[in-house]
């Protein structure tokens, strides 16, 4: 039981903590829009736009993804280990794949970072949901059979 409240903890924290970074998100993405990129009053600098953009998408797409299964998490609890070993793997994998991905130059590189990090997000999510369902089968099948 104890185990049980202190996962159930660990995902509420999760949960704020990819609240936090998804807020974050939304506000990096919209450098103009909060005033971070402004040279003086009426410029604003691309280069730093595309900056805070680049992480900015990648936090608010990401985190929100993070932020569905942690709310899934919520009710489903006991699914939290298998998916929290997935999840440990998967992010950091994605990530490093959608930083060193380049922009393209032509039509020669078709794979665009924001074509890596939707595709590596919905992913995410399919896999977080088969994980869930699979913790789920797993303890009303293969439990109730070894108690039997």
């Amino acid at each position: 039981m104890k185990k049980n409240i202190a996962g159930r903890g660990f995902i509420l924290v999760g949960l704020f903590v990819a609240l936090v970074l998804f807020s974050l998100g939304f506000f990096l993405s919209n450098p103009v829009n909060f005033g971070l990129c402004y040279v003086d009053e009426t410029i604003f600098d691309a280069s730093c736009v595309n900056y805070y953009n680049k992480i900015g998408d990648a936090l608010y797409y990401g985190m929100g993804v993070v932020l569905l299964a942690f709310l899934a998490l919520i009710f489903i609890p006991k699914a939290f280990s298998w998916w929290w070993k997935f999840a440990i793997v998967y992010v950091p994998i994605a990530t490093c794949l959608y930083i060193v991905t380049p922009e393209p130059h032509g039509w020669i590189n078709p794979i665009t970072p924001a074509l890596v990090l939707s595709t590596s997000t919905t992913l995410f999510l399919i896999l977080s949901i088969l994980i869930i369902l699979a913790n789920i089968l797993y303890r009303r099948f293969v439990r109730r059979e070894s108690n039997q």
